[in-house]
């Protein structure tokens, strides 16, 4: 059975019962918006990358349910929650990355980012996984701006 379509404001776009709430940097505070990961956590963490290791599955394969732990669950829904009621942004931090290889880090946040829900391209070369990091790709026209040298536009 398929659901009913929802109504949309002309006006806006939006569906109606729907408010578009906006904010600029400016107006976030980061300890609303910042979830330092406990000790606890991250042996989950560690746990569920070990598991995905040993099963060899390929990263974009990787399922919420593969990256399941009855602890960290809880934790990831209320972030989630908090993206998709709250202000939007969540800042996770906590993780040392040297302490991963950057395959590693991969499963990591691919892993945690399927609790937020599915991955799709937003970059005009079709990644799902980006590495944010200043380099000039030769890419111009269209590119995400951390491809290209210089300031934003």
């Amino acid at each position: 059975m398929t659901q009913p379509q929802q109504a949309t404001d002309v006006a806006s776009g939006w569906p109606i019962g729907i408010q578009r709430n906006g904010w600029l940097g400016a107006d976030v505070c980061l300890a609303e918006v910042r979830y330092v990961l406990s000790a606890t956590d991250i042996e989950a963490i560690d746990r569920l990358l070990a598991q995905c290791k040993a099963a060899g599955t390929a990263l974009t394969s990787i399922t919420r349910e593969a990256f399941s732990d009855p602890y960290l669950d809880p934790v990831l829904r209320r972030l989630s929650h908090q993206l998709q009621w709250g202000k939007g942004i969540v800042v996770i931090a906590g993780l040392a990355p040297s302490h991963y290889s950057l395959d590693e880090q991969r499963i990591i946040y691919w892993g945690i980012g399927r609790h937020f829900g599915n991955a799709v391209s937003q970059g005009i070369s079709g990644e799902l996984m980006g590495e944010v990091r200043v380099r000039d790709t030769g890419m111009q026209d269209g590119a995400r701006v951390y491809y290209k040298a210089g300031p934003a536009p």
